[in-house]
């Protein structure tokens, strides 16, 4: 079945007040972007943690307005189009052996506010950045520190934000 077609995840809860400046301190850094329909006057705020898009809010009968209020408050930018706001950070992957390499590669992330997945690993640790995939003996804990460093330079801005 079709997810976004199965009812059975909703929670309809009548007038909704939602606190976006609130909700905002509280998203996890990701991918988030808010689509306004014109024709429905439905909003929709999505997030995409590396694994694909999923619906966090829906609501309908939304005015425009409204919904550009909310997207401004979420710190949502403005993306090419007049109805789709959006806000993107960078998200890596630590594959992690519990090794004293990996906790120090954690440590790097956690201390650089780089948003990351971590997965236990029983055959070493590998560090993905959404351009590959890096693991020992070819890449070092070092090389692999130098890119985290350049990956939280790179996207500074981003990373200073919330959400």
């Amino acid at each position: 079945m079709d997810e976004t077609k199965d009812f059975r995840g909703y929670i309809v809860l009548g007038n909704v007040r939602l606190r976006a400046c609130n909700l905002r301190r509280y998203l996890k850094k990701s991918q988030y972007w808010l689509r306004y329909d014109f024709k429905t006057a439905r909003m929709e705020l999505w997030a995409n943690h590396g694994h694909g898009g999923e619906v966090i809010i829906e609501a309908e009968n939304v005015p425009f307005e409204t919904a550009e209020r909310f997207a401004k408050e979420l710190g949502l930018n403005k993306e090419g189009s007049r109805d789709t706001w959006y806000k993107w950070n960078p998200v890596v992957t630590l594959r992690f052996d519990g090794s004293a390499d990996a906790i120090e590669l954690r440590r790097e992330l956690l201390e650089l506010g780089i948003p990351f997945h971590q997965y236990k690993s029983n055959e070493g640790w590998e560090f993905e950045d959404g351009h590959g995939c890096y693991s020992p003996p070819m890449w070092t804990k070092n090389k692999i520190l130098e890119e985290i460093r350049k990956i939280a330079s790179r996207y500074q801005e981003s990373l200073s934000t919330i959400p």
